[in-house]
C-alpha cells in the first residue's frame, strides 16, 4: 500500500516495512491490523480487506470500486468465475 509493506507469516507473525509488530496497529490514513481469536485482520484505506489465520487460510476482499479492475490469482471481480484466472490480455 503505496510505500507500506505489510508481511502476514506463519503463527500470526506480522511486520511492517520489516519490524515486527504486535496488533492492533494503525497508521493513519493507509491500514489497521487487528488481531482476532484465529485470524489476522488487515483493513486498507483503499477499500481492500485481508484475512490471515497465520498457517494456510487466506482472504482477499475488495469494495465495489475494484470491479473490473483486478486481475491474478483472487480473480478479476467482473461476476464471470470462469474467466477469473485469466490475464488482462485473456490468457
Amino acid at each position: 500500500m503505496g510505500e507500506q509493506k505489510v508481511t502476514l507469516g506463519q503463527k500470526m507473525r506480522v511486520k511492517v516495512n520489516g519490524v515486527r509488530i504486535k496488533p492492533p496497529f494503525k497508521l493513519e490514513g493507509v491500514f489497521d491490523v487487528e488481531r482476532t481469536e484465529d485470524s489476522i485482520v488487515v483493513t486498507t484505506n483503499i477499500g481492500v480487506r485481508l484475512v490471515w489465520n497465520g498457517n494456510s487460510f487466506f482472504q482477499v476482499s475488495a469494495t465495489a470500486n475494484f470491479k473490473n479492475r483486478l486481475c491474478g490469482l483472487c480473480g478479476n471481480f467482473n461476476g464471470v468465475p470462469r474467466d477469473d484466472l485469466k490475464t488482462r490480455r485473456g490468457r
